[in-house]
């Protein structure tokens, strides 16, 4: 059961802060309703709320990984393959969900295929299209939040600490 001052991912939004539960009303075809409702801040991105019925809250949220689990995920990364795609058309509701999923085991490879993707078409002279370096740049805020909360230091320090441990890890 998750309560207020947790932190959370949601989805493809970040690192948010339960805030606290409350009752709002709905008007519906069928009369007011009454439902209670999670209220969730982004800490990267206090400006905006997000509130989610807390009768579905646990399949839109989960808690922050451990510092362990973060540790494995940054140690695993050099033998993560990169991900696989075979329809280029669905290519971006597929990062879209994967991004929604929260899953470092399709975040990952999804960053490096993107990765990979920018380096060969930088080779050619050209850059990468519009949709894919954004869902690049999404998936890296996320895995940034998330690592930053976790160890506890600073967001814009999270590539540097993921470099320095797989080269002290060698």
């Amino acid at each position: 059961m998750l309560t207020a001052g947790e932190y959370v991912l949601y989805g493809g939004v970040g690192v948010c802060r339960i805030t606290d539960f409350e009752e709002k009303s709905v008007e519906s075809v069928d009369g007011t309703k009454t439902h209670e409702y999670c209220r969730l801040v982004p800490v990267f991105a206090s400006n905006s709320v997000y509130y989610i019925p807390s009768a579905i809250l646990e399949s839109k949220v989960r808690g922050l990984l451990s510092k362990s689990q973060v540790m494995s995920i940054i140690n695993n990364m050099p033998s993560t393959n990169s991900l696989k795609i075979n329809d280029m058309k669905s290519k971006k509701s597929i990062f879209g969900s994967i991004l929604r999923s929260g899953d470092y085991s399709q975040i990952v490879p999804m960053i490096k295929l993107l990765h990979d993707e920018k380096l060969q078409r930088m080779s050619n002279g050209k850059k990468l299209t519009f949709s894919d370096e954004k869902a690049m740049q999404d998936a890296e805020e996320l895995l940034c939040q998330e690592f930053s909360m976790v160890l506890n230091i600073d967001k814009n320090d999270v590539p540097q600490y993921i470099e320095n441990t797989l080269h002290s890890a060698v």
